[in-house]
C-alpha cells in the first residue's frame, strides 16, 4: 500500500530490471515515485538516456511486502452486559487489542486471543493492531452489540415481596434459590435476605439488591384471628376461622373488589389472574387482612 520515492540524477529512464508489475508514474523523472505489488521483491534500473556524453545506470532493490488480514472476531456478538468476550485476530507477532478507542489499549502482546471481563453496556467497539514479521502494521474494528440486562426491584409490604414484569424470575434466600419461587410475588416465610433474579425479553438476567426481612411472623401474629393457605396458591384458599359468622372479601391490589363470601370455608381462585391479593376478613368487631399469591 506504499509509494516508493526514488531519486536517481542527470537524464534518464526507470526501468523494471525483475519484479512481476508495479508502475512509475514518470518514468524519465530521476525523483519519480512507483507502485509495486504486495510480496514482490523489484531491481529498478535507472540507465543514462541513449545519445547523452556519458552513458552510466544503477540500480536499486525494493521489497514490497505483503500487510497482515488481522480478521477480527468476537466468540459471541451480541452478549449480554457484565458477560465475558472472547476476541482473536490472525497473522501477526504483536497484538494491541483495545475497546471503544484505538489509544485504550487493553492488551498488547503476541498472544491473537484477548479475553474482556464484564463487558459494559457503553461498550461498542472493539479494536485490534496486527503486526506481522516484516513490521507491517493493520488495525481492524468490530462493532459490539451490548445487550443491557434488566434491573430488578423488590417491593415489599410485610412478608410479601413482588418485582416488575418480566417473563422469568426465581427468588432467592440468602443467595439460595427457593424452590418453586418462579413468580412476579413472593411471601417470605423466614427471616434472612431475599434477592430476586429475572431474565428480560432480550434474555439477559439481571438480580436484584437484597431485601433483609427481619419481621417474619409478627403479622401472623397480630392476625391470628384467621388463616389462609396455602400461600402461594393455585386453585383454592382454605379458610380458618375461630368465629362461625364471618365474612370475607376478596380484592385485588388496585382495590377491586373479586368476590365476596360468607361464613366459607374455602374459595375456588382457579379463574382469577395471577397476581397478589388481599383477603379482607371480618366478624363481629374483628377486622383483619391477609396478602396471598395466587399463581
Amino acid at each position: 500500500g506504499n509509494t516508493i520515492n526514488l531519486s536517481g540524477a542527470g537524464s534518464g529512464e526507470w526501468t523494471v530490471g525483475s519484479g512481476t508489475g508495479g508502475t512509475f508514474a514518470d518514468q524519465t523523472d530521476p525523483t519519480t515515485t512507483f507502485l509495486g505489488t504486495a510480496g514482490q521483491s523489484y531491481v529498478l534500473d535507472w540507465n543514462t538516456l541513449a545519445g547523452c556524453p556519458t552513458t552510466n545506470s544503477d540500480n536499486i532493490t525494493v521489497n514490497l511486502f505483503t500487510n497482515p488480514v488481522p480478521q477480527l472476531e468476537a466468540d459471541q456478538n451480541p452478549l449480554c452486559e457484565g458477560e465475558d468476550i472472547t476476541f482473536t485476530a490472525q497473522e501477526g507477532i504483536q497484538y494491541d487489542f483495545s475497546i471503544n478507542a484505538l489509544t485504550n489499549v487493553m492488551q498488547s502482546s503476541g498472544s491473537d486471543t484477548y479475553v474482556h471481563t464484564t463487558i459494559g453496556a457503553s461498550d461498542s467497539i472493539a479494536f485490534v493492531v496486527v503486526t506481522n514479521s516484516d513490521g507491517c502494521s493493520v488495525s481492524d474494528t468490530l462493532v459490539l452489540d451490548v445487550l443491557p440486562k434488566p434491573t430488578p426491584s423488590i417491593t415489599r409490604t410485610g412478608s410479601d415481596l413482588s418485582t416488575g414484569v418480566f417473563p422469568f424470575y426465581q427468588w432467592y434466600y440468602n443467595g439460595t434459590p427457593i424452590s418453586g419461587a418462579t413468580s412476579q410475588f413472593y411471601t417470605a416465610t423466614a427471616n434472612g435476605s431475599y434477592t430476586v433474579q429475572v431474565q428480560g425479553t432480550n434474555g439477559c438476567v439481571g438480580e436484584s439488591a437484597p431485601e433483609v426481612i427481619t419481621n417474619v411472623g409478627i403479622e401472623e401474629v397480630r392476625n391470628n384471628e384467621f388463616s389462609v393457605y396455602p400461600n402461594p396458591a393455585e386453585s383454592i384458599i382454605y379458610i380458618n376461622s375461630g368465629e362461625s359468622n364471618y365474612s370475607i372479601c376478596l380484592k385485588s391490589l388496585t382495590g377491586k373488589t373479586v368476590g365476596q363470601f360468607d361464613n366459607v370455608k374455602e374459595l375456588n381462585v382457579s379463574h382469577l389472574s395471577k397476581g397478589m391479593y388481599v383477603i379482607l376478613y371480618s366478624s363481629n368487631d374483628i377486622t383483619s387482612s391477609k396478602k396471598i399469591i395466587i399463581q
